[in-house]
C-alpha cells in the first residue's frame, strides 16, 4: 500500500519546514502539501529517488508558501523518511490507488482492473525496491 496522505502530513508536521507548528498553527497546517505530495508520488513520472522527492517537496512548498521552506529548509531528511515508508509499502501483491477511479489495484499491474486506466510509474516503483 502506498503511504497515506495522513502519514505524509504527520511527517511534515514533525519536520515543520515553515516553522508554523511551533508558532501554534493547527495540526492540519500541512494537509494541502501532503495531498499534493501523495499525488506526486502516484504520478508518472513520479520522483525516482529521495533527492527528486526533496526537490518536489521544495517545489510544492515554494508554490504554497512563496518560498522554499523559508528560503533554505533542507527537505532531504523528511524526503528520506517519506521515501523509505513509501518503498516499504510497495511490495508485490499489495495495492496501489488508481488516480482515475481512486480504487485499489495490485502492484505490478499495468492497468487498473476496475476502470482500465494505465497505472504509470508502478513498474518503476516496484523495480526500485530493495529486496535485500
Amino acid at each position: 500500500m502506498t503511504i497515506s496522505k495522513e502519514r505524509i502530513e504527520a511527517l511534515l508536521y514533525k519536520a515543520d519546514p515553515e516553522g508554523l507548528i511551533k508558532m501554534g498553527a493547527p495540526a492540519d497546517e500541512y494537509s494541502p502539501e501532503a495531498r499534493m505530495l501523495r499525488t506526486a508520488l502516484l504520478s508518472n513520472p513520479g520522483p525516482k529517488d529521495p533527492t527528486e522527492l526533496a526537490q518536489r517537496l521544495c517545489s510544492i512548498f515554494d508554490e504554497m508558501f512563496e518560498g522554499c521552506g523559508g528560503g533554505g529548509y533542507d527537505f532531504g531528511p523528511v524526503a528520506q523518511e517519506i521515501w523509505a515508508e513509501q518503498q516499504q509499502g510497495l511490495v508485490v501483491g499489495e495495492a496501489v490507488v488508481c488516480l482515475s477511479c481512486d480504487r485499489g489495484c495490485m502492484v505490478g499491474d499495468l492497468s487498473c482492473t476496475h476502470c482500465g486506466a494505465s497505472l504509470p510509474g508502478v513498474g518503476d516503483l516496484q523495480s526500485g525496491l530493495d529486496h535485500g
